[in-house]
């Protein structure tokens, strides 16, 4: 991706593509394991109605592709444009105060007319205030999963979620049976604020 932008780049010129670095880079990913489970994925996400955005595709965040880091590809369920003209990404304290919550409603109230896209974590507190303020005024919200989409973390928040798949979506870049640990909380902020 780095030198060649995407798969067909690389297709295209295939003359001056270094093979020698490239081969073990294509052993390591084409192993029988590797793509027994990539296909497995993609029937799992076929069923379950999750797209599959890959880095540099029209519907990936425009603006993730600027983060050095960006995922290769990230796992979307929803109907949100994520390349929206205005979006907002809220989080804050697990422990929200009830002034924090009502804040919470009234940034996204005050920016109603604008028709942002709301993205958050889904964790208790502002996270979860954001999103529902979000339902609430009718505006588009999206939770970025620390977990793979197998799963609502917390799970508490699976109506909440379930709700944003129809008004928004959820999003990760972990694939099934990733579990939320810390490492991927912290991860996930790179999508958050982009």
């Amino acid at each position: 991706l780095e030198v060649y932008g995407s798969a067909q780049g690389v297709l295209e010129n295939m003359e001056s593509v270094d093979l020698e670095k490239v081969r073990p880079l294509l052993e390591e990913a084409f192993n029988r394991e590797n793509l027994e489970w990539a296909q497995q994925e993609v029937e799992w996400c076929r069923a379950k109605g999750v797209e599959l955005l890959f880095y540099g595709d029209e519907g990936y965040p425009k603006l993730l592709m600027e983060v050095e880091d960006a995922p290769a590809m990230l796992f979307y369920k929803g109907t949100a444009d994520l390349n929206a003209l205005y979006s907002i990404s809220m989080v804050g304290t697990r422990l929200a105060s009830t002034y924090g919550k009502e804040m919470c409603s009234r940034i996204v109230s005050d920016l109603h007319s604008y028709k942002p896209l709301v993205v958050s974590g889904l964790a208790y507190g502002i996270d979860i205030a954001s999103h529902k303020a979000a339902l609430e005024a009718g505006l588009e919200t999206v939770a970025v999963l620390p977990n793979g989409m197998d799963m609502v973390y917390p799970s508490r928040h699976r109506d909440i979620a379930a709700a944003m798949v129809r008004q928004g979506g959820i999003l990760t870049e972990f694939p099934r049976g990733e579990q939320p640990v810390r490492l991927n909380l912290i991860k996930r902020n790179r999508i958050i604020a982009s």
